[in-house]
């Protein structure tokens, strides 16, 4: 917390205050001493603190407390500029000395001397003893002992010590009850923030900034949308511009619950109060629009920035954004752009996305090409992230030399292997040898790199590429039972499709039953492997069922729902049914080229001898 040296606290960031600029405290000297011995005594005194004598100018001002100048105002700048500029002995000797002189004042300049040096126990012992003698200090100096007592000690201790002083005649003000909010926000303890943002409210109190802040992060935390949005709109009906750190932390929350859709709408919504997003809010948003698979927002909202303010992080958030949406040609022209900036590039996030974005185009010489580029920068390197996209890249093209070639490059730049790097192996070696994943995987494990769902998934699927169901139940059994893991859609799936692959359709409904039990939302591909299984085995009442379930979820189908569908239907002489769900994949831009006996585009012969032999 933060405060301003001469009336009272400001906005509060954490960080200590500034000292006072010399001009003010000169002007201030000089507005209040009138007189022309006063007006001298200033400028000596000025030139003292100027010149480090920091002992004659605290006796130049014990002269000046017999002077009628406003001294608690005067002391707090004096006492600021003392401990940022000398705060060791010789700072404490003058601040002695400006205390010693000094009577009602000298408490409350203690009182920020303390806080500012963030020493709680002689803070402490000083308001105790002013308790005793029947004093409390002012709202300014009780928030400031206050702020630094929360800082220390836990919750309830901070309400008793809060009691204490108003039983004592404190009054709090809007300040002390923000500082009481921020300790019960830290503290996770949301419900006695929206009280105490109440009892703000029921003694009209005017929240500041830092107020409505404290409160937002609050309603953020426990996803309260609704008190969210009523918070802004107060915010604004007081003429209270939402700051671009508050819009970020709503934009947080909302891609926390996945609602990507909501964090475009903030930033429309700030743009139109006149704040412009920050880097981390740029970031936020084409993470979200990436996850939409929005490319033409993606390109809509870099476009409406003003290329000047856009950080070299804001292009690689984009460049993030476009390979999400495999605009990969639409990366690879920012990514080339981005040479005409006259940038340090202090990280290599837009490099390893235009890798990504070359090997998704299949130029696997072109993503080489960058890696050099990142060689012979100066400022960057090559990270575990660049190795573990181009091992994935050359994986996928079969290209196993390279992989170990890329292997050993990663030994020789002292490079230690990540989840993510050895994720891209197992991806790599699992295409040619099940013992080649298996070596990786335990090798992880043994250099004490902790397996994630990712990892565990793709394990799961070499197992059943190459239809090795013990050991793919095995590998589940240990994710979910040792290491606790919550499966995710993906390794459900995997699952699914490993069961029917082999006709095992009672596993696979179990397997089909963990959406349920694990919380998850089933996909169309999950829907589609149970589909064809059934289809496959001619369970009627099953397929029937699950074309059920699918249009319930309101899933949209795919060309593989389609075609599944249709085959089932066309095998079983339901004609018209067939056509139906051709001429709906139709209306949706989907191509089936499944015939179908008195579908218009067949010839009359084809469609009588379909008929002729369903009968």
């Amino acid at each position: 917390m933060a405060w301003v040296v001469c009336g009272g606290p400001g906005v509060m960031p954490q960080r200590r205050c500034q000292a006072a600029p010399r001009c003010c405290l000169e002007v201030r000297l000089k507005a209040e001493v009138g007189k022309k011995e006063n007006k001298e005594r200033s400028a000596r005194f000025m030139e003292l603190l100027d010149s480090g004598n920091v002992q004659d100018a605290a006796r130049i001002l014990q002269k000046a407390n017999s002077a009628s100048v406003d001294d608690q105002k005067l002391h707090r700048d004096v006492v600021n500029i003392l401990h940022c500029d000398s705060p060791h002995q010789e700072a404490e000797d003058t601040f002695t000395a400006v205390a010693d002189s000094i009577e009602k004042e000298s408490v409350q300049i203690m009182i920020h001397w303390y806080f500012t040096k963030g020493n709680l126990g002689p803070l402490q012992a000083l308001v105790k003893s002013l308790l005793a003698q029947g004093q409390v200090p002012d709202p300014w100096a009780a928030n400031m002992y206050l702020d630094l007592f929360a800082r220390n000690n836990h919750t309830k201790a901070v309400d008793e010590e809060f009691r204490i002083l108003q039983e004592h005649g404190l009054v709090p003000d809007i300040v002390t009850f923000t500082t009481l909010m921020n300790q019960y926000l830290l503290d996770k303890q949301y419900g006695l923030v929206a009280e105490t943002m109440e009892i703000v409210h029921r003694r009209k109190l005017e929240p500041t900034d830092y107020t409505y802040t404290v409160y937002v992060r609050s309603l953020c935390e426990i996803y309260d949308w609704r008190g969210i949005r009523k918070t802004l709109k107060e915010m604004v009906a007081r003429n209270l511009t939402p700051s671009v750190y508050l819009w970020s932390v709503i934009m947080k929350a909302q891609r926390a619950k996945g609602q990507h859709k909501d964090v475009v709408k903030t930033v429309r919504k700030m743009r139109g109060l006149g704040v412009e997003p920050s880097e981390h809010c740029v970031t936020l948003l084409m993470a979200s629009l990436g996850k939409l698979q929005k490319s033409e927002q993606v390109w809509e909202f870099y476009k409406s920035f003003p290329t000047e303010s856009l950080s070299y992080i804001s292009y690689a958030a984009t460049i993030a954004a476009l390979v999400q949406c495999q605009d990969y040609a639409g990366a690879i022209k920012l990514f080339r752009s981005m040479g005409s900036y006259n940038w340090d590039f202090d990280n290599n996030m837009a490099f390893n996305y235009a890798i990504q974005a070359y090997a998704g185009l299949g130029d696997i010489q072109a993503a080489e090409a960058v890696l050099e580029d990142m060689r012979e920068n100066a400022q960057i390197s090559p990270c575990t992230t660049t190795y573990a996209t181009l091992i994935r890249a050359h994986a996928k093209a079969g290209s196993l030399r390279r992989v170990i070639d890329l292997v050993e490059e990663m030994k020789t730049d002292k490079l230690k292997p990540t989840v993510y790097t050895y994720d891209a192996l197992i991806f790599a070696l699992g295409k040619v040898s099940v013992g080649a994943a298996e070596a990786t995987f335990n090798e992880m494990e043994r250099s004490g790199v902790e397996p994630t769902i990712f990892s565990y998934n793709q394990m799961m699927n070499v197992y059943k590429t190459h239809k090795m169901i013990d050991r793919l139940e095995r590998t589940w059994e240990q994710m979910i039972v040792r290491d606790r893991l919550k499966p995710d859609n993906y390794g459900i799936n995997i699952l699914i499709s490993a069961y029917v692959k082999v006709g095992n359709l009672v596993s696979a409904e179990k397997a089909f039953s963990y959406f349920r039990e694990y919380k998850l939302q089933p996909d169309v591909v999950a829907l589609n492997c149970m589909l064809h299984g059934y289809v496959k085995d001619n369970n009627v009442e099953k397929v029937l069922r699950y074309m059920h379930t699918m249009r319930e979820s309101k899933l949209r189908f795919d060309s593989v729902t389609y075609k599944t569908i249709i085959t089932f239907l066309v095998g079983h002489g339901l004609f018209d049914d067939a056509r139906c769900y051709k001429k709906e994949a139709r209306r949706k831009g989907l191509k089936i080229r499944i015939k179908v006996p008195g579908d218009t585009n067949l010839s009359a012969e084809t469609n009588k001898k379909r008929r002729e032999s369903s009968q």
